[in-house]
């Protein structure tokens, strides 16, 4: 299963940053939410055991976090609230700070607040704390 990971990784990674392809804005944040759901746990887990980070050896979520979000950032206006809390969250559970990207979408909530579900305003906020990302701004909009 982990060969089959590293393929899917150098293809997406291949794609994302080609010119003439790319991915939709669901495509995007379903990409990083698989890889955040696949590894992400796997990496907290072995890092607080002090060993390698992941059990693929050939495996680099920065490689394929920072191909997503050059793709990504560009069409963050065009993403649902689900699209964005699950980027958020995927970015928080591979524990992979990307702060242009939360500034970025941190008026995209506030704006469309009343568009975020429980589950998806609870996942966005829950991945602005674990990345200790200041979101004001964000906190504000939601306690009003």
């Amino acid at each position: 299963a982990d060969k089959l990971w590293e393929l899917l990784e150098k293809n997406i990674i291949q794609k994302a940053t080609s010119p003439k392809d790319s991915f939709n804005s669901q495509e995007c944040s379903n990409i990083v939410w698989s890889f955040a759901k696949e590894f992400g746990g796997r990496r907290k887990q072995q890092s607080s055991r002090g060993t390698k980070i992941s059990t693929c050896p050939n495996y680099n979520p920065n490689l394929l976090f920072d191909a997503m979000l050059k793709e990504l950032t560009p069409k963050l206006h065009l993403f649902n609230s689900q699209d964005i809390a699950n980027t958020v969250w995927a970015y928080a559970t591979a524990n992979y700070p990307a702060p242009a990207l939360f500034n970025a979408i941190i008026p995209l909530v506030s704006e469309n607040l009343h568009k975020f579900d429980s589950q998806n305003l609870a996942n966005t906020v829950w991945a602005y704390a674990t990345l200790r990302h200041s979101a004001p701004q964000l906190l504000d909009a939601v306690a009003a």
